[in-house]
């Protein structure tokens, strides 16, 4: 069954958030520096909002529900899966997945969950945690390139001009983030987990 998320995440900058220090941006660690310095000082410590999300089964049938899910920076996302009484879900804690099924863990397994590194954590832990996160990962760093991305001026790391086969993050002149990944069944179709 593969489990594709809606996840749409609406983010107020207020206009007191300190605008990025001029640096030029050479490379991956250099961008994530940049995203962290941007908003260390004003980026939310926790958030609480719903999920649309969408299960595609096999047959071709898919399943939507509305997930519960509370956030606590950096590295701590709970999400109910379902009505919250039913005891189904996810805890994502340091690097770590704990599963939940009628309210007891069912399973704890290592898990580096990139979007809420790259779209969240970034801004709220050590630069130097991010980067060394997102290498373990298997993102280049050293690769980057400049494209447009819905109208705006992008980075994308990870991969040269026209790979769409290396995982892959952009970013927006803005430091904010979106990850790319190529889908494991079509290596040529890139999947934009952030706005799905």
């Amino acid at each position: 069954m593969k489990l594709v998320v809606s996840f749409v995440c609406f983010v107020v900058c207020l206009s007191a958030a300190a605008p990025a220090r001029s640096q030029e941006i050479r490379d991956g660690q250099a961008l994530l520096a940049a995203m962290h310095e941007r908003y260390k000082d004003s980026w939310y410590d926790s958030v609480v909002f719903k999920e649309k999300t969408i299960t595609l089964n096999p047959d071709g049938t898919s399943k939507t529900e509305i997930w519960d899910e509370a956030l606590q920076l950096p590295g701590k996302l709970r999400i109910n899966k379902g009505p919250s009484s039913e005891g189904n879900g996810f805890v994502f804690v340091d690097g770590a997945l704990t599963t939940f099924q009628k309210g007891k863990a069912s399973g704890t397994r290592p898990y580096v969950h990139m979007l809420l590194v790259l779209g969240f954590d970034v801004y709220r832990q050590d630069a130097k945690t991010t980067i060394d996160q997102v290498k373990g990962q298997g993102f280049d760093l050293t690769k980057i390139h400049a494209e447009k991305w819905e109208g705006q001026d992008a980075y994308v790391v990870g991969a040269l001009k026209g790979d769409l086969k290396s995982k892959q993050f952009k970013a927006n002149a803005k430091c904010e983030p979106a990850l790319f990944e190529p889908k494991k069944f079509n290596e040529t179709t890139i999947s934009n987990n952030a706005n799905q």
